[in-house]
Order: C-alpha cells, then sequence, then structure tokens
C-alpha cells in the first residue's frame, strides 16, 4: 500500500512539475511576443520592463538556475541592444551564460544565442578584443553540434567579418564576409538578412577603395531590404548611410546628401532621441557639410552627435573619439589650429586605449595633429607623429595589396598618397637638413613607389614557386580573358549594336579583375611567408655597385598648413630628388627642383621635337633646359660618379636623360652611363628571382599579312619604306582600330639573324610566317626576348606615327560605329590594352579576320618571363604609356617588370629601321664581350651616334637616342 501511495504522489509532483513548466513555456512564449510588438511600436523601456517583470517570475516559479531564466536574460540582452544600452545588455548576457554554464541541461543551441549576444554587446561598445573569443569559441560549439554550414554559423561568421573590419583587419573581414553571405544564399536566399551581409562586405570594399564593387553590392543590399521590409524599415537606414559614404568617397556629395537625409529621417521616427545609432547618420551629415565647406552645419550636427555618444555610449568609446577626431578636422579647416590640436590628442587618447597603437584610425589622429602643430611652427613636435602615422600606414598597405585587383590598388594608394605629400611637403621645404626626418622620408618613399607594381610582382613569383593548383586555373583563365579583352578593344563591334559591345567588354574587364583579386588571395600566404627586406637608405647604399649612385625622383603636391580655406591648402607640385652615393647611406641629400609645371612644359617641348625630328638645334636646345632643372641641381649630391641609377617619377619617365645637355653643350651620355629602375627598392630586391634557363627567342620580320595576301596585295605592294628624313603624321583616334595597317620592316629580318647568331648557344630565330605570338607562350622563360618588329602605344585619343619607322602606317580612312564617337572623357581601354606590338598575321587581325598577331602590354602578363635576363623591344615607343605619379608608366615597361623579367630595352619615340638595326648588332655585340647591359647600350648608342653624324651630318638624337635599358644591374 505504501510503495502504491509513493508512486501516486511521484505522479502528482510529476504533472505538477509538468503542468508547470508547460505553463512557464506558454508565459515565456506570449512575453516574448508581447515584447516584440511593444518595441515594434516604439515602446522599448515598456518591453524591457515587462521582460524583467517575467524573469522575475520565472525565477519564483522555476528557481533561479532554470535554464528558462538564462532564456529571459537573453531576451532582456536583445532588447538592451537594439535600444543602444550596451552595457547593460552585457549583465544580462553574462548573468545568462553563467547560469548556462552551471547547469548541465543547458542546450548548446542557447549558449551559442547567448555567446552571440554577448558578443554583438561588446562589439557594440567598441570592445573588439573580448568579443573575438566570444565568436570563436559560439562558431566551434556550433560546428561540434549542428554541423559547420548553417544559418547560426552565418551569423557568426558575419559578426566575425564586422569585427576583422573594426580593427582593419580587412583581408580577414572579407573571407568570413563572404563565406557568412555564401552558406545564408546557399539555405535561405531570401532571407532579408542577407542584406546585413552584403552591407558589412561593401563596407569592406569601400574601406580599401574598391569603390565600384562596394556600390553594386550595397545598391543590391538596400533592394532586398526595400522589397522585403518596406522603404522605412529600420534596417534600411545603414544600408543608405553605406552608400552616401561610397559617394562622399567618390566626391559625389549631392547624392550622398540625399541618402544621408533619409536614413536619418527614418532612425528618428524609430529610435529614441539618444540612442548612439541616430549619433552614427548626424556624424557622416557632419562629414559632408564639412566636405562642402558648409562649417557651421557640420558643427551642429558634430556636437549633437558627440552629445548622445556621450551620454549612450561613453567618453571612451571610439565612435566617440571618431567624432573628436572630425570635429578636429572642423576646426582645422576653420583656421583654429589650437582648438583643432584638442581634439586630435583626445581623439587619438582614446583611440590608442579601444583600438591598439596600429589602427588606421590612430594613424589618421595622429597626422591630423601633426597638421595642426605645424600650423602652430611646432614641426619639431609633428615629425616623430607623422612618421609614427606613417609607418601604421605602411602595415595597412601591406595587408590590403593581397586582397583587390591593380586598378583597386592604384586607387586606393592614390587614398593613401595624400598624407605622404603632407610629410614630403614638410621635410622637403620645411627641414630639408634633418637628417634624421630625411632619411625616413627615402625609407618611406622606397616602400611607397611603384607599390601597386611591386605587389602584382610579387604575387605573380608567389604563384609561379608555390605551384598552387587553384593559382594556375585561374592565371590561365587571365590569359583567355587578356586575349579576348585585346580582340573587342581592336577589332570594335561587329554584330550588334556598340552598348553591347562596350556592355561584353566591361564585363570582361570586371572579370579580370575578380580573377587578379583572387589570384592575389591565392598567392597571399606564399608571399608573406617570404623573408622582409628593411629597405632604407643603408640598405639600398650597399646594393649599389662601387662609385655609382642613385637618384630617385618623385613629385608631390605641396601643402600649405596656414592656409585660410581649405581649397587654397594645395599648392603647385613640386619634383624633388633624394641622392645616394654607393655604400655611404649617411651622404644620403634631398633637393627640392622647385614647381612642376616649368619642368614638364620642358619635358614636353623636348618630346615635340624629337617627335618632329628634323630640327637637331630645337632638341640641343630643350635638351640644354632639361638639364638645368632636374639634373645640373643634383651634382653636389652626384659628386664624381659616373655610373647613375636614375628611377624617374611623372613625365620624367619619358625621356631619357642620356640626350640631355650639360652646360657646355655635351651630351649627359658623353659622361655618364643611366641604368633606369622602377624604384629604388629594386636594387635591393634584384637578385631575388633566378635567372631564367630557357633557350633564347629571337622574333623580326613578321608576315603581318599571314593568311591575308590576296585581300591585302596593294598594301604588300607599298611596302617598302619611305627616307628616313620623311615627316610623320597624326590622326585623331578613332573607336574602331581596323583602319590600321603595317608595312614590313625589311631590316628586321636582318637584325633577328644577326642577334641570334650573336647570342648563340642554340637561339630560336623564328622570322616570316613563323614570328607568331604562339611562340612567347611557350616555356620555359626564356634567356634573352628579343621582338624586332612594330611597336604602338596610343593615347586615349590620338596616336603619334611615322611613315619610316618601326611604328604602324594610317590610312587616310576610318570606320566608324553608331555610337561610339572620340569622347575625350571616355576612357574605357586599360593602357595595357593599348599599348603593344605586332606579330605574324596583325594585319588580318586588324582586318577582324582573327586574334592573334596584336600582342598588347596585358598579353604579355601572362607570357613566362619570369626571371629572363632582358627583354628586347627593338620597336617603336615601346617605353610609353600612360603616366601615374608614384607608379610610373602603365604599359609594356609595366607589364614586363610586372611577368618577371630581370631587364629591358625600350624605345621612347619612334625609331627608324636601319639605323635600329645597327644599334642593336653593337648592343649584342658589347654584351658578348662582357659589357654590363646598361654600359653595352651606352657604348652601342654612342657608336651609331658617330655613324649618324657622318651620315646625315647631323648630330640629332632622334636616330640613336631613343632606347633606354631598365633592370637589374
Amino acid at each position: 500500500m505504501r510503495r502504491i501511495l509513493l508512486i501516486i504522489a511521484i505522479v502528482i509532483v510529476s504533472y505538477f512539475s509538468y503542468f508547470v513548466v508547460i505553463t512557464a513555456r506558454n508565459d515565456f512564449e506570449v512575453m516574448e511576443l508581447r515584447a516584440k510588438k511593444l518595441y515594434d511600436a516604439g515602446r522599448h523601456a515598456d518591453a524591457i520592463e515587462m521582460i524583467k517583470k517575467n524573469r522575475a517570475k520565472f525565477e519564483k516559479k522555476l528557481g533561479k538556475q532554470h535554464p528558462w531564466v538564462a532564456l529571459s536574460s537573453d531576451v532582456l540582452a536583445r532588447l538592451y541592444i537594439a535600444a543602444g544600452d550596451y552595457k547593460q545588455a552585457v549583465e544580462c548576457c553574462e548573468q545568462a551564460l553563467a547560469l548556462q554554464e552551471m547547469n548541465d541541461q543547458s542546450k548548446p543551441k542557447e549558449v551559442v544565442s547567448t555567446l552571440i549576444l554577448l558578443s554583438e554587446a561588446y562589439l557594440a561598445e567598441g570592445e573588439f578584443f573580448k568579443a573575438e573569443p566570444l565568436m570563436q569559441r559560439a562558431l566551434e560549439i556550433n560546428e561540434k553540434n549542428f554541423g559547420p554550414d548553417n544559418m547560426i554559423a552565418a551569423t557568426i561568421l558575419n559578426n566575425l567579418g564586422l569585427l576583422y573590419t573594426g580593427i582593419a583587419r580587412y583581408d580577414k573581414a572579407e573571407i568570413f564576409l563572404q563565406h557568412s553571405l555564401s552558406i545564408t544564399e546557399k539555405l535561405n536566399p531570401e532571407d532579408p538578412e542577407i542584406a546585413t551581409t552584403l552591407g558589412n562586405l561593401g563596407n569592406v570594399y569601400c574601406k580599401v577603395s574598391a569603390y565600384e564593387k562596394a556600390e553594386a553590392i550595397v545598391k543590391r543590399a538596400i533592394l532586398i531590404r526595400e522589397k522585403k521590409l518596406g522603404p522605412d524599415h529600420l534596417t534600411l537606414a545603414p544600408s543608405l548611410s553605406a552608400l552616401a559614404v561610397i559617394y562622399v568617397r567618390k566626391y559625389a556629395y549631392s547624392d550622398a546628401l540625399q541618402l544621408m537625409e533619409r536614413a536619418l529621417a527614418i532612425a528618428e521616427s524609430k529610435l529614441d532621441p539618444w540612442h548612439p545609432e541616430l549619433a552614427n547618420y548626424l556624424g557622416l551629415l557632419g562629414v559632408l557639410h564639412c566636405d562642402l565647406g558648409e562649417y557651421a552645419e557640420a558643427e551642429v550636427f558634430y556636437l549633437r552627435a558627440l552629445e548622445i555618444q556621450k551620454k549612450a555610449l561613453g567618453p571612451n568609446h571610439p565612435d566617440f573619439a571618431m567624432i573628436q577626431g572630425n570635429l578636429g578636422v572642423l576646426y582645422r579647416r576653420m583656421g583654429e589650429a589650437s582648438k583643432a590640436e584638442y581634439f586630435y590628442r583626445t581623439a587619438l587618447e582614446i583611440s590608442e586605449k579601444k583600438l591598439g597603437s596600429e589602427h588606421p584610425q590612430v594613424a589618421s589622429n595622429l597626422l591630423n595633429l601633426a597638421t595642426a602643430l605645424v600650423a602652430q611652427d611646432k614641426q619639431d613636435q609633428a615629425l616623430p607623429l607623422m612618421q609614427r602615422g606613417l609607418d601604421i600606414e605602411k602595415e595597412l598597405i601591406d595587408q590590403v595589396m593581397g586582397m583587390i585587383s591593380e586598378a583597386q590598388k592604384i586607387a586606393f594608394l592614390s587614398n593613401m598618397r595624400v598624407w605622404f605629400d603632407v610629410y614630403m611637403t614638410v621635410v622637403a621645404t620645411q627641414v630639408p637638413t634633418n637628417r634624421a626626418a630625411r632619411d625616413h622620408a627615402f625609407a618611406v618613399w622606397l616602400k611607397r613607389k611603384g607599390a601597386a607594381l611591386e605587389a602584382q610582382r610579387q604575387f605573380r613569383e608567389a604563384l609561379i614557386q608555390a605551384g598552387d593548383p587553384q593559382g594556375k586555373i585561374l592565371f590561365e583563365r587571365l590569359a583567355q580573358l587578356c586575349t579576348e579583352v585585346t580582340e573587342l578593344t581592336f577589332m570594335g563591334p561587329r554584330e550588334g549594336s556598340a552598348e553591347a559591345h562596350q556592355a561584353r567588354l566591361a564585363e570582361l574587364k570586371k572579370e579580370q579583375a575578380d580573377i587578379e583579386a583572387e589570384l592575389a588571395k591565392c598567392s597571399q600566404n606564399y608571399a608573406r611567408d617570404r623573408k622582409r627586406r628593411q629597405v632604407d637608405a643603408a640598405t639600398v647604399a650597399k646594393a649599389l655597385p662601387a662609385g655609382s649612385t642613385l637618384v630617385d625622383f618623385a613629385k608631390i603636391d605641396i601643402y600649405d598648413f596656414k592656409a585660410a580655406d581649405i581649397c587654397e591648402s594645395w599648392k603647385p607640385s613640386h619634383y624633388i630628388a633624394f641622392v645616394l652615393p654607393a655604400g655611404n647611406p649617411d651622404s644620403l641629400t634631398l633637393i627640392d627642383l622647385g614647381e612642376a609645371t616649368p619642368i614638364e612644359q620642358a619635358v614636353a617641348a623636348l618630346r615635340l621635337a624629337l617627335q618632329d625630328g628634323q630640327n637637331p638645334e630645337a632638341i640641343a636646345l630643350f635638351g640644354h633646359r632639361l638639364n638645368r632643372l632636374v639634373f645640373a641641381p643634383l651634382a653636389t649630391g652626384i659628386g664624381n660618379a659616373k655610373n647613375i641609377f636614375i628611377s624617374p617619377d611623372g613625365v620624367l619617365n619619358l625621356i631619357p636623360f642620356e640626350i640631355l645637355r650639360d652646360s657646355n653643350n655635351r651630351l649627359l651620355i658623353e659622361k655618364y652611363t643611366f641604368n633606369y629602375v622602377c624604384s629604388g627598392r629594386d636594387l635591393v630586391a634584384m637578385d631575388d628571382v633566378p635567372a631564367a634557363k630557357g633557350r633564347s627567342l629571337v622574333l623580326g620580320d613578321p608576315d603581318f599579312d599571314m593568311d591575308a595576301h590576296a585581300t591585302s596585295a596593294s598594301n604588300a605592294a607599298s611596302g617598302h619604306m619611305a627616307e628616313a628624313t620623311q615627316p610623320g603624321r597624326t590622326f585623331q583616334r578613332s573607336a574602331d582600330l581596323r583602319a590600321l595597317t603595317l608595312n614590313p620592316l625589311p631590316a628586321t629580318r636582318v637584325e633577328a639573324e644577326a642577334v641570334a647568331k650573336m647570342i648563340g648557344e642554340n637561339a630560336r630565330l623564328r622570322v616570316g610566317a613563323d614570328a607568331v605570338e604562339s611562340e612567347l607562350q611557350k616555356g620555359p622563360a626564356p634567356r634573352y626576348l628579343h621582338l624586332a618588329t612594330h611597336g604602338f602605344f596610343l593615347s586615349d585619343q590620338e596616336m603619334q606615327d611615322t611613315l619610316n619607322s618601326r611604328g604602324p602606317e594610317v590610312l587616310s580612312q576610318f570606320s566608324s560605329f553608331s555610337g561610339l564617337t572620340s569622347d575625350p572623357a571616355r576612357h574605357y581601354e586599360n593602357p595595357l590594352a593599348r599599348s603593344g606590338i605586332a606579330l605574324a598575321g596583325a594585319n588580318t587581325a586588324l582586318k577582324g579576320m582573327g586574334i592573334d598577331g596584336i600582342v598588347t602590354a596585358e598579353k604579355f602578363l601572362t607570357m613566362p618571363i619570369n626571371g629572363t635576363e632582358i627583354v628586347v623591344l627593338s620597336a617603336c615607343q615601346t617605353g610609353l604609356g600612360d603616366v601615374k605619379t608614384g607608379e610610373g608608366v602603365f604599359g609594356l615597361r609595366r607589364a614586363i617588370t610586372q611577368a618577371g623579367a630581370k631587364g629591358m630595352v625600350m624605345s621612347m619615340w619612334s625609331v627608324p629601321d636601319k639605323e635600329t638595326q645597327e644599334l642593336m648588332e653593337f648592343f649584342y655585340d658589347n654584351l658578348a664581350k662582357g659589357m654590363p647591359k646598361a654600359q653595352a647600350l651606352r657604348h652601342a648608342a654612342l657608336k651609331e651616334r658617330d655613324i649618324t653624324r657622318k651620315r646625315f651630318n647631323s648630330d640629332n638624337p632622334l636616330y640613336w637616342g631613343a632606347f633606354i635599358y631598365i633592370g637589374d644591374k
């Protein structure tokens, strides 16, 4: 009987417990539903109070350690986060997590949920380093119990992406956000939360200057939210502000202002007036008005944002520091340097404490503070801050170079260039004799100059060395794309509209950019693992050959620290030069050559005289003028050195220094040997790439009409070149390039045969119909590569050409296509697609009957020439291209350098056929005698000068001075 009564008692207790649990569960679900309705109605405080009361009930009914008490704390934390009360959210989450860790019955899903909430609260507080281990723990528990690909994992990965964006690890952020996006799109493609991840990803791309990519992604996020949630939903506001930031970076202020005002209106209608999210939108509106010069309006927005942040987040939050820094910028622009200094110092103190000493926001605060100090004539205090800020930026540049395409690299570096110019203004114009500042400035310039080219070259080399299968597939696809882009660029539209042609070209270029970015990622880890060289004056001086000197030019914009109006703060650019003798870093000198305009006018005048070619006196006059401006001032630094390594910048890339004339009217080639390098940094790294061991390849006298003799007999009949004195002609560029035709170059066959014989070692000689593009794609990389043919560089609107030169003859008639005009604003072709050489079948290709024969610089990027000792382009204008300050010339010389060749010989203008043949034979003869490459070219040029002076009774460098040597020592 007693046993029966015991069983009955157990059943009653169990039923009562079950009843309590069921009732509590129902209460919990009802509580959640009611709280959501209250919150959605804007009654945030009521929703929070209701949850707190219900949590107390659960504690009383179920005990303080029951899992549902923890769940109630989670709900409460979620509400606190939404309301912007992150401190309370952290307390609730920590309470819930403690309960879950004490209770063996806690479900993994509930623990993961609490970890996510706690990490989100820490993120919102700016406590990134507290949030990271919580996210990693949540990811591990989730993967262990539920697998790697689920919506919870997508949330955690998104949050990790947000975290790494916050600490400026954009490479990591992109990986986590892409992973999160792929999971969500696979499992729940209709989930509006996709827009959150898209917005975060767009923010990453915006920060690394990939603006087009960022804009497309954020616009997609906006469309999703508008479609799924309506045009006034609260979550739409951050997407609108993200797009506004992109437009600010693109200087589209009107569009940005409309977006920000809409975002603020949505936020103000949905949020408490003291919600910290409001401060973000107010701060961005402050930035907009500040950039527009509307300082009073900007101040109002900044101060209101600051007040909200101080109350909601406290005075030590990174966002509070950002507004402080922005106020500093505002007061600096208003001419109140001392007031700006106060805000910069406050921002710096907070950002260092919360973000770490190497964060880009710290760099920004350091550099801004330095400008305020210089404006108060406190250069001694400013210089160490500038140096530290630029050193932080250096690490960011290294990181970003490994995640974006070349075009995006250049845009990013352009944005980063501003602070370098500000710093160089101080060093070059205010403290040029400060040795520590001069040495640091040179080290920064060594790192920055040609940084995009160096990154592309390193990643290409890393792909070759690492042997990554995925990288190989991507590289092969990139080669195919280069061919397709060349065909479309040169052939024009065939069928369909011009608009469709342009759309297809844009589609291919987008895929190219995406593959470039993926290739950078494939090779990033390998490239990082390579020993990093410390490049400074000491290492470069040690790498220079004995008795030589480096002259490293830089074109800088000059900043006026005391300008009353920000619009007047940038003054005319200057050229400066670092002069470094071999083995003596202490003798590094920095010389300000003055304003860029007179120098660039002299370069233009000299190039124009060379282009005409008929007035040696004019060439001599302008050569003398340019020497007086850019080389004579370096005499003290150069001293007795005769071997000069030149790293040009700006338009100085477009002239050979050899043809400048000194005060005694002597050509500089008579006294100096010039060896050109992309950057002084190259002198240290020249031995990193092993020399190629493949058989040398010589191509000459290509059969341009191959496979089209019947249709081009008249062209072939007129193929013999006119006399060297015939003046050249110019023409405006047509959108369709099938109007070009190429005449044969008889001397190139003689040259090719002679060169192949002098090289010996079973050199592969290909002439006539055998001089085809496919020969260039055969591996392994040749030791020497010599190409004697037509070369071309098409500016975006016109091409200079000489009938008796190794450049294409231009027919008088042009084909035109509807919708394709010579609009100078179009600029749709990559400069690497507008420069190159012609091989067998080129005329056939230009008539739209094939794709081989036109070898653009872009195609050279994928050729096996890594480690090739020398690439000789015995053709017209092969050293030309689009000039970008700090990055050199975008054309064949860049492509060949990027592809890994150790050295190259290139021409700076249209060269005559016979004289070039002679010069090249002399050059190879000198190489065979053991001369260094730069010396071999100098002696060949001097010998050809003697010949042409007798032949034409004129000392005209047009015939012998076009070629320069770029590369290793």
